[in-house]
């Protein structure tokens, strides 16, 4: 051999040229064996029953959905509890005073206690 590899080359190029093909009664014996291995599989299909309170989770949109829902619920109790007469007050508080400027007046009748007419 040479240390050029062309002599390699060519007996892969051989090999390439000349390659076996297996007989039709060879690959049906191999698959008759592969056929034979394999385990029957049977298909029943299971009707899946899911909670009630699954499928209105999923109904809904799902924990993100719901945890939304249930912050406004909580928001909206709160408000109904505590009444709109002071929001505009407790919203300054939390806001800071900058803020106070920028909020609707919530008060009823824009803060007047009596109107003049």
């Amino acid at each position: 051999m040479t240390d050029n590899g062309n002599d390699l080359e060519g007996l892969f190029a051989a090999a390439r040229r000349d390659a076996p093909v297996a007989s039709g009664d060879l690959m049906a014996r191999v698959l008759g064996d592969a056929y034979a291995m394999q385990p029957e599989t049977v298909v029943r299909i299971v009707p899946v029953r899911r909670a009630w309170w699954r499928v209105l989770l999923a109904a809904v949109g799902g924990w993100p959905a719901v945890s939304g829902l249930v912050t406004a619920t909580l928001v909206g109790v709160w408000i109904g509890a505590s009444g709109t007469a002071s929001l505009g007050e407790r919203a300054a508080d939390l806001l800071g005073d900058e803020a106070a400027m920028y909020l609707a007046d919530l008060e009823p009748l824009g803060g007047f206690s009596q109107i003049e007419g």
